[in-house]
C-alpha cells in the first residue's frame, strides 16, 4: 500500500490499539479457553500510557494515508540469563503483532513486520522472535514467509 506510515504508538492511538488487541485476544480466547479467558478491555489508558514509556519496550502502529490505524505490534528488548552452557542473547521479542482484518492481504502486515525488524537491528538486537500458537495457521503461514524458522517446539499432554 503506497503511503503507508510506521511509527511509535502515541496516546491517542489508544482506542484504536486496545481495539485490534481485543480481537487478537479473542481469537485466541475462542481457540485455546484451556489458557485464555474472555476479556473485555485488555489494557486501561493508565497502563497504555506507562507502557507507552517502559525502556525497552517499543509498541509500533501502521498508519494508512488515510490516517488509519491498520496494524500495531508490541516490541520488547531481552537479554537471555547467563546459564548452564547457555550463551547470553541480546534479542527482539514480538509479544503482539495484529493487522486489523480490513487490511490484511494488502501487504501491509508484510512492510510492517520489516519495519520491525529494522527496529530491531537500529536496536542491536541479534535476532527476532516470536510465539506463535498451533492453532493459528495463517499466522505460521505469514511468519514463515517473511522469513521466520522454528526456534523450538513447545509440546503439552493435557492430564
Amino acid at each position: 500500500m503506497n503511503g503507508l506510515h510506521f511509527r511509535q504508538a502515541r496516546e491517542k492511538d489508544f482506542p484504536y490499539v486496545e481495539r485490534l488487541a481485543r480481537e487478537l485476544h479473542a481469537l485466541h480466547a475462542a481457540a485455546r479457553p484451556d489458557c485464555f479467558c474472555p476479556a473485555g478491555m485488555l489494557y486501561r489508558p493508565e497502563e497504555f500510557r506507562k507502557l507507552l514509556k517502559t525502556e525497552g519496550t517499543e509498541l509500533h502502529v501502521a498508519v494508512t494515508p488515510e490516517g488509519v490505524l491498520a496494524a500495531y505490534a508490541l516490541l520488547s528488548f531481552r537479554e537471555t540469563a547467563p546459564g548452564h552452557g547457555v550463551r547470553v542473547r541480546f534479542f527482539c521479542g514480538v509479544d503482539e503483532f495484529c493487522v486489523s482484518p480490513d487490511f490484511r492481504r494488502q501487504g501491509i502486515g508484510r512492510a510492517f513486520f520489516s519495519y520491525l525488524e529494522s527496529r530491531a537491528r537500529l536496536n542491536g538486537a541479534e535476532s527476532i522472535e516470536l510465539t506463535v500458537w498451533d492453532f493459528n495457521h495463517a499466522a505460521a503461514s505469514f511468519y514463515a514467509d517473511a522469513g521466520l524458522t522454528p526456534r523450538v517446539h513447545r509440546l503439552e499432554k493435557k492430564l
